[in-house]
């Protein structure tokens, strides 16, 4: 593809983006999982995202924990698209510019919902560290976080606090859900809705 669009002169200002809406469980330490949906590890809720393109720096490795939404708004604006759409995403390019370098704060938390297998899990990724509510449980699960940053002159954060914030985030957030009004149902043909049933996507 790369060749082609060289090919055509198309490839210097062509924004390649190569990313992935969850990882794969392989038996990764403890997880004792193959396949996806089965819950919030960090096998399955880290995901590559690599970008390509004009007005990007060569070579460079952001290395906060950043969303799958972020990528809407990261691609309008390298592709210089304005809109009036609101968008619940940050543009990414701050973390890579030097003239108005963004915190990674800006893109925390981060939420991860696996629905697919089991009770429903939901992870809240702070800035120390991955929350992991399991309602049906009313189980709390903190765990250090790795890949989440925190700005040098922001107070450490404990276990117990990240538990509460998480608790309290998810309330909030499922509060301005119920607020919102919801798309009219989508009637589906019987070939896609057994495509769906196949992948897991409907029950």
């Amino acid at each position: 593809m790369v060749e082609r669009l060289q090919q055509l002169q198309l490839w210097e200002r062509t924004l390649l983006v190569v990313n992935s809406d969850h990882g794969e469980g392989v038996y990764e330490e403890k997880e004792r999982f193959v396949g996806y949906g089965g819950g919030v590890a960090a096998d399955l809720i880290r995901v590559p995202l690599i970008l390509v393109g004009p007005n990007l720096p060569r070579n460079t490795v952001v290395r906060a924990t950043v969303r799958n939404l972020d990528l809407l708004p990261t691609v309008l604006e390298l592709l210089e698209v304005e809109t009036e759409t609101e968008f619940r995403g940050k543009s990414l390019a701050p973390l890579w510019s030097k003239e108005a370098p963004g915190s990674p704060e800006d893109y925390l938390p981060a939420v991860t919902l696996a629905m697919m297998k089991g009770p429903e899990q939901v992870s809240v990724i702070t800035q120390r560290w991955q929350v992991v509510l399991i309602p049906a449980y009313a189980s709390v699960q903190v765990h250090p976080w790795p890949g989440a940053e925190r700005a040098a002159a922001a107070p450490a954060e404990t276990q117990d606090q990240a538990g509460a914030f998480a608790r309290k985030f998810v309330e909030e957030e499922i509060a301005a859900l119920g607020k919102e009004t919801l798309p009219a149902p989508v009637n589906l043909d019987p070939e896609t809705e057994k495509k769906l049933k196949a992948l897991g996507y409907l029950p």
